[in-house]
């Protein structure tokens, strides 16, 4: 069976021979391809350089050939490797130059004549010769006549709208030929100087890897082995060294951790018979604590309201006894919750009891305790000295009562703090376990239910006593009422001939009064009940309103009747069969002496004209709606803080927020740089004033804009101006087409003033515009002479 050793060696061998393979490969096609590009750039600049030599422009323009003598000296110079075999020169009829190198003995015959594609354009060959069996790089371009400055064509290059003649005459061509020999002798020469020893480099590399893998790898797994075994026999003290970081080292340390985890969990084991004892001697504490509890709350069962007091004060002294404590008392708040009490309190044998002088303390005086006691939150001070610096008032009266130590529950009913609960350590320091404070929870919450008790007999007695009180006054004032009944009937009879008076005035009301009892038949209706129903008052009245309405405004028009009956106030809208007028009812119980509903009561109001008001103004909105989502422009809606309460889909489009985002918030588009301006503005509408502005504000990629803003205030129903209504428009594109002719004519202004010709500029009557300082050099006038 092949081991991992030998598996590794044999995989880094053969990873090792496929990279050295790939990487020469690669080198080798990397090297030809970047000296190739490196002879033909060189030929590219040698074509460029003769293109643009003066000389040769001159030589090519008046067909002189000695001219060409200065420009390819200069050439011959820059082929520091003798690569160029041929040059030809050549104007648009003829051939002025046309040579080759010594040392490449090429046939200038059998080379063809280029002449370059395009102005400016090289065009770039390969050809090769069969004689001399060498490949040539052939470049050649044209050679353009020098362009003069033409004030035409710089227009027509600045404000692209003359189409200037700017095609440039061709005076001949260049070419030149480079030969291949000496870049195949340079790949040669970089392979033998590069390629063998990043091969051998790669070889040493993975024979390197080979070893460290071997070392680092097999060597911990092999160890790991080992000890595996002898912890497997118990040997649990075994560990294994490490010697990296990496997933084999993490794996020799989970190897030692696992080896320590388990030396523990035997320590443990040990631990765990101890702390078993422990718990037993807690939960015989707890079962001590319950039998407490149990006692305490089967003691108040059997309690009087006047024994309460006496129970609370032997439960104090039971719970101080069994907590091991000098003190226990408990603080009731007063009704106002502004002062407190110390109204029961338990003292062990030698401690002077303080229940007389803590009556009537301001609860304000004490912050930092009562403010915890409100959070419901127990205050365990096992040393005056862990107290926080603002707990000073408490420290203090700790201090002055020589207490130790002490703990604080706060007691609650129905919600609220009554008031708290407490044991004090006067002879030595203690501290408290959560089941002391729950005792003191429970016991508080005991102590709370019997004086809630006894406060509710106590008042239940003080209300049976206000009850005989009130049977006899009671009695009293029915003899007197017999006396005041036959007053109460000469009143009535009084208060029918008022009635009567109202009902006159009822009748003149526009609105519909009626009253209907119990059944819903009409008792009373006025006289516009024939305008809205047509029909006379005296055909419905003692029959039921039914008929006046068809069957869904019926249905309706009981569901509120009956609402009524039951004793509320409801209002409703219905349409009344015969006439379709819709109106406004408000129902109101009708209620004899003794408060019993014994009808119905209420008016009608003609909704017509208003409902037709309400429908011109719902479709002017939907109108004003579509108007604003419709607008090109941006259009949005400030409240008086500058929070954007609308914003119109073309304010998304130009600004890039969308309408959720915008909302609520500050005018998102404005930069912090520009807040001062933009509340100057907004302060302005709020004043009253309409304005429009030109300002920068900025996009949501952060893009500037250029806006035209126009504001105007908007007013309420009462004429207070309650936001600011604004229209923007996008003119950043005509600010940057204004900002580049701008530019251009400043360009331009500045290029005529420092040209070294006279430039002088007439209008169409003749009058001079233009006067440069080299005209004013020229014919002595200045500038201001003409203007």
């Amino acid at each position: 069976m092949m081991g991992i050793r030998t598996k590794i060696i044999t995989f880094t061998s053969t990873l090792t021979i496929v990279i050295a393979t790939l990487s020469g490969i690669f080198f080798l096609l990397h090297t030809k391809r970047q000296q190739e590009n490196a002879l033909k750039k060189f030929g590219e600049t040698l074509v460029i350089l003769l293109a643009q030599d003066n000389e040769v422009r001159y030589a090519l323009n008046h067909n002189q050939k000695a001219f060409l003598d200065t420009p390819l000296k200069m050439v011959q110079t820059l082929d520091r490797e003798r690569e160029i075999a041929y040059w030809r020169i050549s104007d648009i009829q003829s051939v002025l130059v046309a040579e080759n190198v010594p040392w490449f003995p090429v046939d200038m015959e059998e080379i063809p004549v280029k002449k370059g594609l395009g102005n400016h354009e090289i065009l770039t060959t390969t050809c090769i010769l069969p004689a001399l069996k060498d490949v040539f790089y052939d470049f050649s371009i044209p050679v353009l006549e020098k362009q003069v400055f033409s004030e035409e064509a710089f227009a027509a290059q600045v404000l692209d709208e003359i189409k200037a003649n700017t095609e440039q005459k061709t005076l001949g061509f260049i070419q030149i030929g480079i030969s291949s020999q000496k870049l195949k002798r340079r790949i040669h020469a970089i392979v033998l100087r590069s390629l063998f020893p990043i091969g051998l480099l790669i070889i040493a590399g993975g024979a390197g890897i080979t070893i460290f893998l071997t070392r680092y790898l097999v060597s911990p797994l092999q160890q790991i082995a080992k000890m595996t075994l002898d912890i497997s026999k118990g040997d649990l003290s075994q560990t294994v060294e490490v010697h990296s970081r990496d997933e084999i080292g993490q794996l020799s340390v989970n190897f030692n951790t696992m080896t320590r985890s388990l030396k523990i969990s035997y320590d443990d084991l040990r631990k765990e018979i101890s702390e078993r004892k422990k718990a037993e001697e807690l939960l015989e504490y707890r079962v001590k604590m319950e039998k407490l509890i149990s006692a305490i709350s089967t003691n108040f069962i059997s309690l009087t309201s006047d024994e309460v007091d006496k129970g609370i004060n032997c439960s104090l002294q039971l719970m101080g006894e069994f907590g091991n404590v000098d003190r226990t008392y408990l603080f009731l708040y007063s009704d106002d919750k502004g002062k407190m009490d110390n109204t029961h309190e338990w003292c062990a044998e030698g401690i002077v009891p303080l229940i007389q002088n803590l009556k009537g303390v301001p609860v304000d005086s004490f912050p930092w305790g009562i403010e915890k006691l409100k959070r419901f939150e127990a205050i365990h001070i096992p040393r005056l000295s862990d107290m926080p610096d603002c707990a000073q008032p408490e420290r203090e009266l700790l201090q002055s009562q020589a207490v130790q130590s002490c703990i604080v529950v706060p007691i609650g009913y129905g919600g609220a703090l009554v008031g708290f609960l407490g044991f004090d350590s006067i002879q030595v320091e203690k501290t408290w376990t959560i089941q002391d404070i729950n005792l003191l929870k429970i016991a508080g919450e005991i102590f709370v239910s019997a004086l809630e008790h006894r406060r509710k007999d106590e008042a239940l007695q003080s209300l049976n006593n206000e009850l005989e009180t009130r049977v006899k006054d009671r009695t009293l004032t029915l003899l007197k009422t017999n006396k005041l009944l036959e007053e109460e009937i000469l009143k009535h009879k009084r208060a029918k001939e008022e009635l009567r008076k109202y009902e006159i005035l009822i009748s003149q009301m526009t609105d519909l009064a009626y009253i209907c009892d119990i059944q819903g038949n009409i008792l009373f209706v006025n006289p516009s009940f024939e305008k809205l129903t047509n029909h006379k008052p005296e055909e419905f009245k003692g029959k039921p309103f039914a008929p006046l309405f068809d069957e869904e405004n019926l249905k309706i028009g009981m569901e509120y009747f009956t609402k009524t009956l039951g004793g509320e106030s409801p209002r409703f809208e219905v349409y009344f069969k015969d006439t379709g007028i819709l109106c406004e009812y408000k129902n109101l119980p009708l209620r004899d002496d003794l408060g019993k509903i014994i009808g119905v009561i209420g008016i009608a109001r003609d909704m017509s004209e208003r409902k037709r008001m309400e429908n011109i103004l719902r479709e002017t909105n939907q109108t004003l709606q579509t108007i604003i989502h419709a607008s090109p422009l941006a259009i949005n809606v400030l409240d008086v803080y500058g929070h954007v309460k609308m914003w119109n889909p073309s304010a998304e489009r130009i600004f890039g927020w969308t309408e959720r985002e915008a909302l609520g918030r500050i005018l998102p588009f404005v930069p912090e740089d520009k807040l001062d301006e933009f509340h100057t503005l907004r302060n302005r509408v709020l004043n009253g004033e309409s304005i429009k502005a030109e300002v920068w504000r900025r996009r949501r990629d952060g893009s500037p804009i250029y806006i035209n803003l126009s504001a105007a205030p908007l007013y309420d129903s009462h004429g207070n101006i309650e936001g600011v209504l604004g229209i923007i428009a996008d003119n950043t594109e005509r600010q940057s087409m204004m900002d580049a002719l701008r530019q251009a004519k400043d360009y331009a202004e500045n290029l005529i003033e420092t040209a070294n010709v006279m430039v002088v500029g007439l209008d169409v009557m003749g009058t001079i515009q233009i006067f440069n300082k080299t005209a004013e050099e020229i014919t002595g006038y200045k500038n201001r002479d003409y203007w």
